[in-house]
């Protein structure tokens, strides 16, 4: 095999890697950033979330965040566009339900408590779902990025907790 068969192998395999890591930022989504456990801990422990909650996890990447909800939750279900991820946190998953979807299709009039890691252009298109679907008192739990233009209702570190009105 010739050297330039190699090169052409790994400048392939570096667009492949490089795409699939930011295809979601690409369309409009977040890149992928695991949530760190200590987070996960502190944002489950500041929304109270206990054994009669249904807990939605949007874009739960490698399943980090459904696994910590799934001690403390009834109900876990995780939500990933991208099939690796999804596999993965499928795979890594305990009790919860992993969806290969689309957020935006999922209808989440059932939870009472959701996750969010992604950027505000994305956030704010969520909370106009939210409004629209969740019952008065569902906890919004997001994680770095706040809700522009959505009060707050309790904060600690970067980590935000919005109550649906």
């Amino acid at each position: 095999m010739s050297i330039f068969y190699i090169l052409a192998i790994i400048v392939i395999a570096i667009f492949v890697i490089f795409f699939w890591q930011f295809w979601p930022t690409l369309i409009g989504g977040a890149g992928f950033t695991p949530t760190p456990v200590n987070k996960v801990q502190l944002a489950l422990k500041l929304a109270e979330v206990d054994k009669n909650d249904i807990f939605y996890d949007l874009g739960c990447g490698f399943g980090d965040v459904i696994r910590e909800a799934e001690k403390k939750a009834k109900r876990v279900i995780g939500i990933e566009i991208d099939p690796v991820r999804w596999l993965v946190a499928r795979l890594r998953a305990r009790k919860s339900e992993v969806l290969l979807r689309d957020f935006f299709t999922i209808d989440l009039s059932d939870a009472n408590v959701i996750f969010i890691f992604q950027y505000n252009n994305v956030n704010e298109k969520l909370y106009e779902k939210f409004k629209k679907e969740l019952k008065p008192g569902t906890r919004i739990i997001s994680y770095y990025w706040k809700i522009n233009n959505v009060p707050i209702d309790k904060t600690k570190e970067d980590i935000y907790l919005y109550l649906i009105k």
